[in-house]
């Protein structure tokens, strides 16, 4: 049926992708797919989506959403050829446990980096633990992984998300780290 069809299609592709980058793996799950990814996702280094699929445009696109916010589990979302990624990788710092979890997630992917840079709204940072949300901290953590970092203090007076992409395009990123899961959907 069409949906066999769909999985050998899927399924040659990354056949053919993992060939390439050992240790890559692709599987059919079948039942709800919510519970399924959640469950698949807890020993998951990384969970790979489409962008249509973030954007609501595929049948799984539930399924991202709930993955995302309810299992907390590393998402990659690739908007373009893997290749580019070696250029320059932003993450956006405010020191919460997600930033955390997203930066711990990428370190393969900001390893490859040719320049990483934090950057850090404060006007969008909450008063408690604010000195946990210093870049330095997190310039210094990723020193000790062997990654340089530089830190860019974006327009605390703007909204915290259009300075983000716009820092994106300005220094142009190849890669967007970024925690998710304290936001709403």
């Amino acid at each position: 049926d069409g949906n066999d069809q769909a999985w050998a299609d899927v399924k040659s592709r990354v056949d053919a992708l993992a060939s390439a980058h050992p240790g890559l793996t692709v599987e059919r799950l079948i039942g709800l797919q919510d519970r399924l990814l959640a469950r698949r996702a807890a020993l998951s280094d990384v969970v790979l989506f489409a962008c249509e699929t973030v954007r609501g445009k595929t049948t799984i696109s539930p399924g991202f959403e709930a993955l995302m916010m309810d299992a907390h589990a590393p998402i990659f979302i690739p908007r373009s050829a893997m290749s580019q990624l070696t250029g320059t990788a932003l993450i956006a710092w405010d020191g919460s446990v997600a930033a955390g979890r997203a930066a711990k997630a990428a370190l393969p992917l900001l390893r490859k980096a040719g320049k990483v840079i934090i950057i850090q709204s404060v006007g969008a940072l909450d008063d408690e633990g604010k000195h946990l949300s210093d870049p330095a901290r997190l310039q210094d953590w990723l020193s000790r992984q062997g990654i340089k970092a530089q830190v860019d203090l974006l327009d605390a007076s703007k909204d915290a998300a259009s300075e983000i992409l716009k820092a994106c395009t300005t220094h142009s990123a190849g890669l967007l780290v970024a925690g998710a899961y304290g936001h709403s959907r």
